[in-house]
């Protein structure tokens, strides 16, 4: 009879002692629940007037009791009157053993417009579901930002489009990295993108192929961003030695298929310089499409034909690989020593 009673005893205490720790924990995770919604509300107000402005609808918090699932209805991000981003639902989701990343995902509609000073014409983004997830060092900064979206359609006045079937990458924020050359001034940023099924306007490269299947790069940021305005910001970016490094890079274009890795950098006069290793199959029919298109002269692509077809792995005959140092310098593309494009100037504004 004693013993019976000391067992039960022992149960309620049990009980007692897991259904406070549940009520503590449901308290808790309520507490931070009205936090994070109350935060939202003040991001809200904070940028009300000034020239970043955040708006949404309602929130709807969930997700008890392993996290927070935040639903924000009709999210609005608005710069001056520069950009615009919004879209019909956003989902954010942190979880409570890992305080340190959470992951987001956009619904319905989701648009950024770009606009242009002086002008009514703006750039226009139409976008599919987006998905990303951010993760934070234990100070709070941002450390890494991965995001992927798909079927983008993005409109350039009068008449440009460009679309492509999927956007995925990473930025790796204030990492250090090994590079080959010498220290660079400010932190490194690394940055990784794929794209794929990049459809450009004809009007770029008239008579060639509008498709790119495929680009992937992998790229080491070096330099200090600092300025008002686009042109300012490069300027200071050159002077202080600014660099990117292309630690990978692949192009699939038509049957030009590139693999390579090198160096971009800006001229005093905002033009880009960069050198580039790679390895290139396909560049006979891509030279052959070239000349038919009129953008390089029939006797450069006998000549371009004449030294990659002497330059092609024998042992791999099929596929005629090359192996070939590029270079942009002076507003010209140079396929090894030979003067190959002129590109056309950028005006930064």
């Amino acid at each position: 009879m004693a013993t019976n009673q000391l067992n039960r005893k022992r149960i309620v205490i049990f009980l007692a002692v897991i259904a406070s720790i549940a009520t503590v924990y449901y308290c808790g995770w309520m507490y931070i629940a009205f936090k994070i919604e109350s935060g939202f509300s003040n991001l809200k107000k904070k940028y009300i007037t000034t020239d970043l402005q955040i708006n949404h609808k309602d929130i709807e918090i969930s997700g008890f009791p392993w996290g927070w699932c935040l639903e924000i209805e009709r999210p609005r991000l608005k710069f001056k009157n520069r950009f615009l981003w919004t879209t019909s639902l956003l989902k954010i989701n942190l979880n409570s053993w890992d305080y340190k990343s959470f992951e987001f995902q956009t619904f319905g509609s989701h648009q950024a417009h770009i606009y242009r000073k002086n002008s009514l014409k703006h750039i226009n983004a139409k976008m599919k579901t987006g998905t990303g997830r951010l993760n934070l060092d234990r100070f709070g900064k941002v450390q890494e930002i991965k995001f992927s979206v798909k079927e983008n359609l993005i409109h350039i006045p009068p008449a440009n489009q460009i679309k492509f079937k999927k956007l995925s990458g990473s930025l790796h924020l204030n990492k250090k990295y090994e590079t080959k050359t010498v220290t660079h001034k400010g932190p490194s940023v690394r940055m990784e993108m794929d794209l794929a099924s990049l459809v450009i306007p004809k009007n770029l490269l008239p008579k060639m192929e509008n498709q790119f299947a495929k680009i992937k790069f992998s790229t080491d940021l070096h330099g200090i961003f600092e300025g008002s305005n686009l042109k300012n910001i490069l300027t200071n970016w050159t002077k202080q030695g600014g660099v990117i490094e292309i630690n990978k890079m692949i192009v699939n274009w038509g049957k030009l298929k590139v693999l390579g890795n090198g160096t971009f950098a800006l001229d005093e006069n905002l033009q880009p310089i960069a050198v580039l290793s790679a390895k290139i199959t396909g560049q006979n029919a891509t030279i052959n499409s070239m000349v038919v298109a009129g953008l390089i002269k029939a006797s450069t692509g006998m000549l371009l034909s004449f030294i990659t077809n002497a330059m092609a792995n024998k042992k791999r005959a099929k596929n005629r690989e090359i192996k070939i140092s590029l270079a942009v310098q002076d507003g010209f593309l140079y396929l090894g020593p030979i003067k190959f494009l002129k590109i056309p100037k950028i005006r930064w504004k």
